[in-house]
């Protein structure tokens, strides 16, 4: 349903969100009631861009103007001014843009559009595309004329990332990327409807289950070094990665408005797999929850207000560095907390039902090297091998200061 425009103020926009499908699909946009064709879309990653829509010889035409925080309101308005004026004198900026672009768009060019108009709006891996472009892709073609990239030139980026650097779970991860980037580019303009996708016949490694999970021995060890993290929202969403078994995404999109303490659960807006699920919360997740400050609308608070947290991975990589714990990833604390559950006592049906997979058939793939045969339990069980290894930890500490 189509909102009445209203009159946007800052005040205004600190309070939208997005209201659309949980994939992220909608286009959530707000429009202004003085200035025509002017409005503020949302997504649900929590970004907020302002964007103009006009008409140009019967054709509608949309451009972004800015990342709110970035531009200021003012700023936008004038801006949007400006273009509509152009529009009045006959000219179109947006087909103008469109039409100099083709001519010298280069891959990095392409991954930007592609970021702010594809990736951003309708993926939860938005922060995972930013890496790989950043460290694979941009150093070796982001120069390159997006029209004279090659197979050739594709599989040399995935044959380095794969056999040279030994990772071909993430060369494959790359390669799909490409072609999603450049799919997205043929189908809306940036290059010609026949040109063909570089990355489409490049042959995918095969790619090994990875069966690492944090053992109950190396917990304390952990714990001890996430302990020494200063921010408070570091140490927390590590913590409840482990203790709820959500994925990393899941987390970082995490607002308060989404727990219900009442209840005890956590409902999860956007899944992996498009539909939201609800959890229980066990009570150590709970006590973590209760300590933290509501800084922010996310749980886990970043450094800008109304924004998620960002750079946890550089937080990991210390944390792992300082532990001495080797082949440790974030999403293995996902593994581990269904790892633990199963070794001790909750049943396959459960777990899986914990994490969200599609199927128990999906669980028993992830856990084959562990027995199913268990009988049920849930996910308290998780809470009390953590509380149960921090008491000891302290415990012993205590005993050696005395």
């Amino acid at each position: 349903m189509r909102k009445k425009p209203i009159r946007i103020t800052k005040r205004i926009i600190d309070g939208l969100r997005y209201e659309g499908n949980p994939d992220g699909s909608s286009q959530c946009i707000t429009w202004d009631s003085e200035l025509k064709g002017f409005g503020v879309r949302c997504f649900a990653t929590g970004i907020k861009s302002f964007v103009l829509w006009y008409y140009f010889q019967g054709t509608r035409r949309r451009l972004t103007l800015g990342q709110y925080g970035a531009m200021t309101l003012d700023q936008a308005k004038r801006k949007a001014r400006s273009i509509l004026g152009q529009v009045g004198l006959g000219t179109d900026p947006a087909g103008e843009k469109r039409a100099q672009e083709k001519e010298s768009l280069t891959v990095r060019g392409l991954s930007e559009h592609f970021m702010r108009e594809y990736s951003i709006p309708h993926k939860r891996s938005t922060s995972e595309d930013q890496r790989r472009f950043r460290m694979h892709i941009l150093p070796a073609i982001g120069n390159r004329r997006a029209d004279s990239v090659t197979t050739a030139d594709i599989t040399r980026i995935h044959n380095d990332i794969g056999n040279d650097q030994g990772h071909p779970r993430e060369a494959n991860n790359v390669r799909n990327l490409i072609a999603t980037t450049y799919r997205f580019a043929i189908e809306n303009g940036y290059l010609l409807d026949n040109h063909p996708n570089p990355a489409r016949r490049v042959k995918k490694f095969q790619e090994q289950t990875r069966d690492r999970y944090l053992a109950e021995s190396e917990w304390p060890i952990l714990a001890e070094s996430i302990d020494r993290e200063e921010n408070p929202f570091v140490r927390a969403a590590f913590m409840l990665l482990l203790l709820t078994g959500i994925r990393k995404g899941e987390l970082l999109r995490m607002q308060w408005s989404d727990i219900n303490f009442e209840t005890v659960t956590l409902r999860i807006p956007l899944t992996k797999g498009g539909e939201p699920r609800t959890i229980p919360l066990n009570s150590a997740a709970i006590e973590i929850l209760k300590s933290l400050p509501r800084q922010s609308d996310f749980v886990i608070a970043g450094k800008n207000p109304g924004e998620p947290f960002v750079g946890l991975q550089k937080c990991w990589a210390r944390i792992i560095r300082r532990s001495g714990i080797e082949d440790l990833r974030i999403h293995d604390l996902r593994r581990s907390h269904g790892s633990w559950a199963l070794s001790h006592g909750v049943s396959l049906e459960t777990v899986s039902r914990l994490l969200g997979h599609r199927s128990v058939r999906i669980t028993e793939q992830v856990y084959a090297f562990m027995s199913d045969d268990l009988p049920r339990a849930g996910t308290e069980t998780v809470s009390k091998v953590v509380q149960f290894s921090r008491i000891k930890r302290e415990k012993e500490s205590t005993e050696k200061s005395g």
